[in-house]
């Protein structure tokens, strides 16, 4: 990761160098990306921001969507949903402003997603089966993995997390697998089924551990101490 780290800094000292603000936005976003991945979610959100406000600055609507998805996504994954919705909100309206069909599928996955995890569940659940009827149609994979992780959450239906989870092997994103089993990990707790969330979270623990994601590691320990989210 120090290898990427390095690269990505390099390519957004050039951008600036170059005087590239839409570079410069891009590779203030990867680094986000990586930033969040590796759990260091302060610092992810400080370059989301600094991201989303040259993408607004520049008017590149494309970056400014992902930027504010993104932003969102750093935000639930800090235990912060409420802090999140509006940006994931923002994310839906621009996609759908702008014709970005998949990034749209995504943008209402995750805000269903959010909105369970900021206390409304009646919301919530209208938004993910809305977003698993349109990524399904669209054959968004990967959003259709976080509307079924959503629906799951909403129902209590773990049969949704073992589908989000056979989606996310078949996909080979290691990211979406560790979150569909983390849903999956949760729910068997909710239904004191121990043994069999402790399998999850000992997949998502060296899964984890694989590609560098203390955020996903830090998460499957809280689990695994019993603290639900």
């Amino acid at each position: 990761m120090d290898l990427a780290r390095e690269l990505f800094e390099e390519s957004l000292r050039t951008r600036r160098l170059l005087g590239d603000a839409y570079g410069e936005a891009g590779s203030l976003m990867n680094l986000g990306n990586m930033e969040s991945n590796q759990g260091h979610v302060p610092r992810a959100i400080e370059l989301y921001g600094r991201a989303l406000e040259l993408s607004r600055w520049i008017g590149d609507r494309r970056t400014e969507t992902l930027c504010n998805l993104n932003m969102g996504t750093a935000l639930l994954s800090g235990g912060r949903a409420p802090e999140a919705l509006p940006y994931v909100s923002e994310a839906v309206t621009l996609s759908e402003r702008l014709g970005l069909k998949d990034l749209y599928c995504a943008a209402a996955a995750s805000r269903a997603h959010t909105l369970f995890r900021s206390g409304d569940p009646v919301a919530a659940g209208p938004e993910a089966d809305r977003a698993l009827r349109i990524s399904e149609e669209r054959g968004n994979r990967l959003a259709q993995i976080v509307a079924l992780t959503a629906k799951a959450l909403c129902t209590g239906d773990s049969s949704f997390a073992d589908r989000s989870v056979a989606l996310a092997r078949e996909t080979g994103q290691t990211v979406f697998l560790c979150e569909s089993l983390m849903t999956l990990a949760e729910l068997r707790l909710r239904h004191q089924e121990t043994a069999a969330a402790g399998t999850a979270l000992d997949e998502i623990l060296v899964l984890a551990a694989g590609i560098g994601a203390l955020n996903i590691q830090a998460r499957a320990e809280d689990l695994q101490a019993g603290r639900l989210p």
